[in-house]
């Protein structure tokens, strides 16, 4: 029928982008798909962040690994963020891999995007050696909706709207230290028995929050939690041995 064909000629557009990063790659994505839909839903904006890519239940690495595979392009969101991040070179590796297999179709272009202060010339190898644009800006988001264009061959709407992206504020987290949100992703994702928790506040932690949703999938999917309540001095402590780890 209409909607199985529909949902098989989706063309996907792979963000990479650190969690930081979050609300940019949900800007873009929304940018894209109201640019670049028409009458049906031909696109599928894959942003691993974004709730309507990675659902509740799903296995979080085998969404991003199957989109990555069916990719027709790679938008790298680099930022202060994200510009050391070796997550982001390693999911534009594996698209900068299949391009450089030489089997037609295949190809999977990666472009650079650029924003928060980074400049193009701030880009280092591998993401240096592509086409990059540098955000916001009229003619960089004329060029990026013209690549997308190129490669998913989706005509975009005869008016496009402007690419509306949220104020970038730096924030400044220890490279042993997920946040929140970061976690959840990862948690949702998890293929392990046990996962241990150590946390001074569960209710706050485990039942209000961003980690409710993946705790309570992984429960359903028979993973075991062990919780540890230390208390604050201990686990300034144990924050501590983390750091120094």
């Amino acid at each position: 029928d209409m909607v199985s064909k529909q949902k098989s000629e989706k063309k996907v557009v792979f963000v990479s982008h650190k969690i930081e990063d979050a609300p940019f790659a949900a800007a873009i994505k929304s940018w894209l798909e109201d640019n670049l839909n028409d009458r049906f839903d031909f696109i599928d904006v894959f942003v691993s962040s974004h709730k309507d890519s990675v659902q509740l239940g799903d296995n979080w690495f085998d969404k991003l690994r199957e989109s990555l595979k069916n990719a027709k392009i790679c938008l790298c969101l680099v930022s202060p963020h994200s510009i050391e991040s070796r997550w982001l070179y390693f999911e534009s590796g594996a698209a900068f891999f299949r391009t450089g297999t030489g089997k037609k179709g295949d190809e999977c272009p990666v472009v650079p995007i650029c924003f928060g202060g980074v400049q193009i010339k701030d880009l280092k190898p591998p993401l240096d050696l592509s086409q990059a644009i540098e955000l916001p800006g009229e003619e960089a988001e004329s060029n990026l909706l013209n690549m997308v264009v190129k490669r998913t061959e989706l005509k975009p709407v005869k008016t496009p709207e402007p690419l509306k992206l949220p104020e970038f504020r730096y924030l400044s987290t220890p490279d042993w230290q997920f946040s929140v949100e970061s976690l959840a992703v990862y948690e949702q994702g998890f293929n392990g028995k046990e996962i241990y928790v150590i946390s001074a506040d569960l209710g706050l932690d485990i039942l209000n929050g961003p980690m409710a949703p993946p705790v309570k999938s992984n429960l359903e999917k028979g993973i075991k939690y062990k919780y540890i309540v230390p208390q604050k001095n201990e686990l300034n402590s144990i924050i501590e041995s983390i750091r120094n780890a």
